[in-house]
């Protein structure tokens, strides 16, 4: 049985015909490294697999599968709206008004964040990328467009890789310094290692873009990988990684 994850302050705040949820990897019918509800297509799996798998996810909230809107995600910046009759695209971000219809972003270590506010709801496919990328602060700029009051758009976010896994390279902190370096702060240095607050760095641009409901999930996807894909683990594991769905719509 597929299990999922609901976020109760969020599911309280919103519009009762709002449904979500971050699922885990379990209860699909992928094989080996892609066991078992692996919802994205790639190398080595069954592309049989994958449809039935996010058959599985959208039955979780009767939701018509054919009404199930995944995007091509490039870590990018880029949101669009879109409606029932919207096809794949490139993009890392999605907001509809639209209601039968399931956003779904596929995630393992990047973060899953779904908002709503009085009109609109979404989805975000947030990775370090887009973050250093300012997506939430396009994210703000569209739902102002849309006349959306932003302290008031809910926002929760997803299992993803936490500060303890989330270790990085020199590299890295260069990349923060030149393209964002109000966040160099939530890069600490422990035991000879240096670690990236992935949470911090969330919530903290977040904040400064004026969201105020925010939820931001603890749970680590590398250190539960039994219940989450993590590149980061199957990478360790020399293993191929598949990636968990996370969904928001809106009912009739």
């Amino acid at each position: 049985m597929t299990e999922c994850l609901i976020d109760n302050f969020f599911k309280k705040n919103v519009n009762s015909k709002i449904f979500h949820g971050f699922f885990k990897r379990n209860g699909g019918v992928s094989k080996d490294s892609f066991k078992s509800l692996n919802c994205a297509l790639m190398d080595g799996e069954k592309k049989t697999n994958v449809i039935e798998n996010r058959k599985l996810a959208c039955k979780k909230f009767s939701i018509n599968p054919s009404n199930l809107v995944i995007l091509k995600q490039i870590h990018s910046n880029k949101i669009i709206e879109v409606n029932k009759n919207s096809r794949a695209k490139e993009a890392d971000g999605m907001i509809s008004k639209d209601t039968e219809l399931a956003l779904g972003i596929l995630t393992a270590d990047c973060a899953p964040m779904v908002f709503s506010g009085q009109k609109y709801y979404g989805i975000i496919h947030l990775g370090w990328r887009g973050l250093f990328k300012n997506i939430i602060s396009n994210l703000v700029r569209i739902l102002k467009d849309k006349k959306e009051d932003i302290p008031n758009v809910y926002c929760s976010v997803g299992p993803h890789l936490n500060k303890q896994s989330f270790e990085i390279k020199k590299d890295f902190i260069k990349l923060v310094r030149n393209q964002k370096p109000e966040i160099e702060h939530f890069i600490s240095f422990e035991d000879n290692k240096y670690f990236f607050d992935f949470s911090g760095s969330i919530k903290n641009d977040l904040i400064i873009n004026g969201f105020k409901e925010i939820n931001i999930s603890s749970l680590d996807t590398f250190s539960n990988n039994k219940d989450f894909f993590s590149y980061r683990f199957s990478k360790k594991q020399n293993e191929v990684c598949g990636r968990q769905i996370s969904l928001i719509g809106k009912y009739k």
